[in-house]
């Protein structure tokens, strides 16, 4: 074969390579369910996190560390089964120290509204879909709990039910209020 056909069909190959498809999805997924899944062996080397985990079982890990200095765990907050989205503990110990200390301390324990939403999911994910575009992934969504204020010390934490619908890899992603549709976050995946 003469070079400049090889060239024409690697030409080819390439803008065909590069061309983006849509992706066709039957149906939505529900990972309201879904909790991380992680080796939490290590955690049994110190009694504290054991014990934190007994203690609050609201209290998922999501990441386990394990090194020469420290061993720690990062957990996601659930109430009620929900995930509540901004809410993360985790716990460390200090090998050489053997200190314990922790961050993001705070664990929901009660809420004053209702778990049950009055939008369905199929409305949410109609909402999401004005807000973003999810042509090119699939769509999965989860009822949660989010704490909307700012995210400053001083102000008290403002709950709500909120559904999540994301796509396949988290991204793009709509957070709105399960009740009332308002969007209260939303994110393409990109940053500016």
């Amino acid at each position: 074969m003469k070079p400049s056909i090889i060239l024409i069909y690697l030409i080819l190959f390439v803008i065909g390579a590069c061309r983006k498809d849509s992706i066709v999805c039957g149906e939505y997924t529900d990972i309201t369910k879904e909790k991380p899944t992680i080796d939490t062996a290590p955690l049994n080397q110190v009694k504290a996190f054991n014990d934190t985990l007994k203690k609050y079982p609201q209290l998922v890990p999501y990441r386990v560390i394990n090194d020469n200095y420290m061993v720690g765990m990062h957990c996601e907050v659930y109430f009620n089964g929900l995930l509540v989205l901004n809410d993360h503990y985790s716990l460390f110990y200090g090998k050489s120290d053997k200190s314990i200390f922790t961050l993001d301390r705070y664990i929901l324990d009660t809420l004053d509204f209702s778990l049950t939403p009055a939008l369905n999911f199929e409305d949410a994910i109609s909402i999401a879909k004005q807000n973003m575009n999810y042509v090119h992934t699939c769509i999965a969504y989860r009822l949660c709990i989010k704490n909307i204020s700012d995210g400053s010390n001083n102000k008290p934490k403002n709950y709500k039910l909120v559904w999540l619908v994301q796509g396949l890899w988290g991204y793009p992603y709509v957070i709105l209020d399960a009740n009332n549709g308002q969007v209260y976050n939303k994110f393409d995946g990109i940053y500016r």
